[in-house]
């Protein structure tokens, strides 16, 4: 039996930035030519499916570029792959880690062959579905959370100086969230000839749901409030409404994307029963801490 997903995207330029530089895309690798942003019950295929989220940055219209390509650029160069019939999942780990690093490559030589996208760069958040499990992508500080039997975890480590700090340093949360520059981000797709993706693989199970968001979401809404709204409801695009409504009138300081996808069972949604959360510090995807930072705009 084929897995089936709900999915739904959403994307807002938030309250204060008069752009929206995030991108997002929804795929089915089998037909990469035809995303879709709303599926209410989709029968994955075979090669699987690919939800992403980039959040760019570089003044302009470059981290619109950077985000749009990127997430262009990835999901073409998975579908094109013929070699994606296999299903070890520490090599399909190894092959979606290859098409972010082409990714990045694309955006870089875009931006070293355009004066007028000069340093461009954005974040990348994915998770690609293939059959009964889920392969998590990163780079910056874009998240990707599991909802599981009404637990949210994060899955992602933010691959920021603030995070840095928190888990190589051993500083408080407290007083990182205080860094004048604890918003650097240490590596962003783009900003040089090579990019080191953290990479994650984890067994998905009826009802999980999987929420991916650029930090404009998370910048106004904690992780309570998070599984509270996505708790509360059970249609992804009243969750994903309440989610940026949540995000807005907590100020909206950024552009703010969610991507939901969940796990169907039989057609049916899941029932949580509970609201607990885990720590925020504690997340299954370690970061990449590159000694050369890449600053946001």
């Amino acid at each position: 039996m084929s897995r089936r997903i709900a999915a739904f995207a959403r994307t807002d330029p938030g309250m204060v930035r008069e752009s929206n530089e995030d991108s997002f895309l929804l795929v089915d690798l089998s037909s990469v030519e035809q995303p879709f942003d709303d599926a209410a019950d989709h029968a994955v295929s075979g090669r699987g499916f690919l939800a992403m989220v980039a959040d760019g940055m570089g003044g302009a219209a470059a981290g619109e570029v950077a985000s749009e390509m990127a997430v262009s650029q990835i999901s073409r160069w998975l579908c094109e792959r013929s070699e994606l019939s296999g299903g070890d999942p520490d090599e399909l780990d190894k092959t979606l880690a290859k098409a972010i690093m082409a990714g990045n490559r694309a955006v870089y030589e875009r931006s070293s062959d355009a004066p007028k996208l000069r340093g461009m760069g954005t974040t990348l958040t994915c998770v690609w579905l293939r059959g009964d499990s889920a392969h998590i992508g990163h780079v910056g500080d874009s998240r990707a959370y599991l909802v599981r039997n009404a637990r949210l975890q994060r899955l992602t480590q933010d691959q920021s100086l603030r995070e840095q700090l928190i888990v190589d340093g051993g500083m408080a949360r407290e007083e990182a969230e205080r860094c004048a520059n604890g918003h650097i981000i240490l590596q962003a797709i783009g900003v040089r000839p090579e990019v080191e993706p953290a990479t994650l693989n984890l067994p998905l199970f009826a009802n999980d749901l999987l929420l991916l968001c650029s930090d404009g979401l998370i910048a106004t809404v904690s992780d309570a409030q998070i599984l509270a709204i996505v708790g509360g409801e059970s249609d992804l695009g009243r969750m994903a409404e309440r989610l940026i409504v949540e995000t807005n009138e907590g100020g909206g300081p950024d552009n703010v994307t969610v991507v939901l996808v969940r796990v169907l069972a039989a057609g049916q949604t899941a029932v949580e029963t509970d609201s607990t959360t885990t720590d925020p510090d504690e997340t299954l995807l370690s970061p990449k801490h590159d000694a050369d930072q890449a600053g946001r705009s």
